[in-house]
């Protein structure tokens, strides 16, 4: 663990605990969270609409203070580091990109973050570079930002947050807005950034059909209460707890419940995917002698 004035990069995890945050007309925001989220885990805050993610987003990136409870990143509670370290060590993504470009220019809107860092020329350029290459945007260098489409910007956003070369990323609502393509291309970018950078990632969704892609756990909330935190299948298969806490099963889930219930069939294994349930399902026709191996029909 790094010290208070020059923070490692070695313990990227984060935690809270019993965290209670009220909004002033008195509205319970969270109410004694608790959550531990390990270096390099890429973790969802499910919940409908209300029920604290954002919430909790906003806390654990410090940008509420909580009534009671604490935060810490690497064991140390961020209340002892100034904004600035802070700020090294953690990213931000908004919903909306609007929130967080205030450049006129993409290159100059990624560069801002490392230039409040005193940095230099040459390594404010050399950081612009690496993180629009990281979201997949050099093409877009120069461009002015109200020329950018929608999920563009949410890249050009997501790169001016890499710039600062963070250890911790919180996300708000990453997907929301964007089209199906969309919607896969962030998600493949925030696997790719999690796996190969090393980034520990929580995001706040309600995409739950995309959580079983990339997903490694689920903290699901409720109210601004914790009622469930696990691996994400153990999560995504609780269908009476996520009813109650105002969610649903992954459609391919779903399906395959109500073919388990009304219909009798038995899977060895609720799939989440398409790829999943593709695989359950020539498993379960090549056992009952429906198909052969080589993907005909049987005739017989």
């Amino acid at each position: 663990m790094g010290d208070p004035v020059n923070p490692g990069r070695n313990d990227a995890s984060l935690a809270c605990r019993s965290v209670r945050f009220n909004y002033p007309d008195g509205t319970i925001g969270l109410a004694d969270v608790d959550l531990e989220v390990s270096a390099g885990e890429l973790m969802a805050l499910l919940a409908s609409n209300g029920s604290g993610k954002t919430t909790l987003i906003k806390v654990l990136g410090g940008l509420l203070k909580p009534q009671s409870g604490s935060v810490t990143i690497g064991g140390m509670d961020i209340n002892r580091l100034s904004n600035g370290l802070l700020y090294r060590r953690l990213g931000l993504l908004m919903q909306n990109p609007k929130d967080q470009l205030f450049g006129v220019t993409v290159d100059e809107d990624v560069s801002c973050g490392p230039r409040n860092l005193g940095l230099g020329d040459v390594e404010v350029e050399r950081r612009v570079v690496e993180a629009l290459a990281s979201v997949e945007g050099s093409h877009l260098l120069g461009r002015p930002i109200h020329h950018l489409s929608f999920g563009e910007q949410k890249r050009i956003a997501l790169a001016g947050v890499l710039a600062m070369k963070p250890s911790i990323m919180l996300l708000d609502e990453p997907t929301a807005g964007l089209d199906p393509a969309g919607e896969m291309h962030m998600v493949s970018l925030l696997q790719q950034l999690n796996r190969e950078m090393g980034i520990t990632m929580v995001f706040a969704t309600h995409a739950v059909d995309l959580l079983p892609l990339f997903a490694d756990r689920i903290c699901v909330l409720e109210r601004g209460r914790v009622v469930e935190c696990g691996l994400t299948r153990e999560v995504l298969n609780g269908k009476d707890m996520l009813g109650r806490a105002g969610l649903r099963l992954p459609y391919i889930a779903s399906l395959f419940h109500e073919m388990k219930q009304y219909d009798g069939i038995y899977f060895d294994r609720m799939p989440l995917t398409v790829g999943e349930a593709r695989r359950e399902i020539l498993s379960l026709l090549v056992g009952n002698g429906c198909i052969h191996y080589g993907g005909g029909m049987d005739h017989e």
